[in-house]
């Protein structure tokens, strides 16, 4: 394949990604759980008055959030970018790594087209979660590991720890992943006597990999009273969630990888890397990384309670990512350099994942109506900027609207922040309103979602609907002409 053939196609794999996502936020394709929204909100309380919504959340997004927000204040379109940036990026990381693996333009064509069309990756690259980042630093260190066996140069190992002590400060499963990392540097230089560094830059390569971790587990210990605080924190919010034996099962991240990797075709990526495992010893290597965090995480979730409760394919969805190479090397090598009619089977993986994002985006957490709430009150705010809004939260859904508000500092919560937790409320349906309260809290919006509430209001005349907004309805306190 000459060169400029290989790089358009490169750039039309890209052009595929970029389309696709624009449709999917055209059509109102917003987020996939509150986590979106309360993961920026984090991020803004962080970076506008040194506060933060969640004790267990690692600080690489809130500080990269935090940061960019400062650039542009855009509380919605902001972290959307960032997603979108390192989906792409996902692309062209997955291009270096199967290049690294093979040497060969075809498979590589073969990968950035899987990776384009490829269910996960299109679905967090949408969203603002920290997976899509995760999934790119992932890559990023596996790529450096792989140039670094095959270059031996001390330089590039220094780039790998860098790469897994970042994926240390993004999400907890990079812990397991610089476990391994370093477990395998240990076999390398204790058993096969591979390893040919001195004791500085060693203890380097360790402090890069470890510093985080370590301050993290000191930091919970001086601040919580316990090393371990951010786990049993994890586990008691998911405890909250019933969860039969089924649900149990369901939620696994080894169910839902293999689960949806087979309706994908993407299993077969699996088998090619086992099989290369055989002869090839960097793929002996990458089945250890890519094999203890996954195993440990699996019986993490069952006996530690750690079970996501909501879209639990995204914590896979790594995994899932690292398997594209093999995948595309087993469609090119296997299938498609044998005869013509091979082709069939890109079309089913075409069709199979089309279904699959589908499924994934049937339901948007983040409504049309939410965000044109929130716009809604953006405009009243920049009228009335001294005034207070008033929000009922019978769900995470109203996180949404504070988002699209671009004002979140502004909101009072009717019954304090996690629904799920309720404290006294500041308007009740049991008892009379008193405008004195709404005066002195200087609430001069309210924003109600449920029925009883929306009843309660329209009895005062000091109240004024102004619009609705789906299930949401905006009010306004008035003052009233007194004779």
């Amino acid at each position: 394949m000459s060169n400029r053939n290989y790089y358009l196609l490169l750039a039309f794999a890209l052009f595929i990604a970029v389309v696709v996502h624009i449709i999917f936020l055209l059509n109102g394709f917003y987020a996939i759980s509150a986590d979106e929204s309360g993961r920026t909100l984090d991020a803004y309380f962080w970076i506008t008055n040194n506060s933060q919504q969640s004790d267990v959340w690692l600080p690489f997004y809130r500080i990269l959030i935090g940061n960019a927000l400062l650039l542009h204040h855009d509380l919605f379109i902001v972290p959307r970018i960032i997603s979108f940036f390192f989906g792409i990026g996902v692309i062209g990381i997955i291009v270096w790594l199967t290049n690294e693996l093979f040497q060969k333009k075809e498979i590589t064509i073969v990968a950035a087209f899987l990776t384009a069309i490829f269910p996960s990756r299109i679905i967090l690259a949408v969203v603002p979660l920290t997976e899509i980042i995760f999934i790119f630093s992932v890559l990023c260190a596996f790529a450096f590991y792989i140039r670094w066996n095959n270059s031996q140069k001390t330089p590039s190992l220094f780039f790998v720890s860098i790469c897994f002590g970042i994926l240390t400060t993004i999400r907890y499963e990079g812990w397991l992943f610089a476990f391994a990392f370093l477990l395998l540097l240990a076999y390398k230089k204790i058993i096969t006597k591979e390893l040919k560094l001195s004791f500085a830059p060693l203890l380097l390569v360790c402090l890069c990999v470890c510093g985080f971790p370590v301050y993290w587990l000191i930091d919970n210990a001086l601040r919580e009273g316990s090393p371990l605080f951010f786990l049993a924190q994890t586990s008691a919010n998911y405890d909250r969630v019933p969860t039969s034996f089924m649900k149990l099962v369901w939620r696994n991240i080894a169910s839902q990888f293999f689960l949806w990797n087979i309706l994908s075709f993407n299993i077969i990526g699996l088998f090619a890397l086992f099989t290369m495992a055989r002869t090839h010893f960097i793929a002996k290597q990458l089945v250890i990384l890519f094999g203890i965090p996954f195993l440990f995480l699996s019986f993490l979730q069952v006996f530690g309670h750690t079970l996501p409760t909501h879209n639990p394919w995204r914590i896979a969805s790594v995994w899932s990512v690292l398997l594209l190479p093999f995948t595309g090397y087993f469609l090119w090598k296997k299938l498609f350099s044998m005869h013509k009619k091979y082709f069939s089977i890109a079309f089913l993986v075409i069709v199979f994942c089309f279904a699959q994002t589908l499924y994934f985006v049937r339901h948007s957490y983040f409504t049309e109506g939410e965000k044109n709430a929130g716009e809604f009150l953006e405009q009243k705010n920049l009228i009335e900027s001294h005034k207070n809004v008033l929000i009922e939260n019978p769900d995470w859904y109203y996180l949404n609207i504070m988002i699209a508000s671009q004002y979140p500092e502004k909101f009072i919560f009717n019954s304090g922040f996690n629904p799920y937790e309720p404290n006294q409320k500041i308007i009740d349906t049991e008892a009379a309103l008193s405008e004195s309260i709404l005066q002195e809290k200087q609430i001069g919006i309210l924003v109600m979602k449920s029925a009883r509430y929306k009843t309660y209001l329209s009895r005062y005349s000091f109240i004024q609907k102004e619009k609705d907004f789906g299930e949401w309805s905006i009010y306004k306190h008035i003052k009233e002409n007194k004779q």
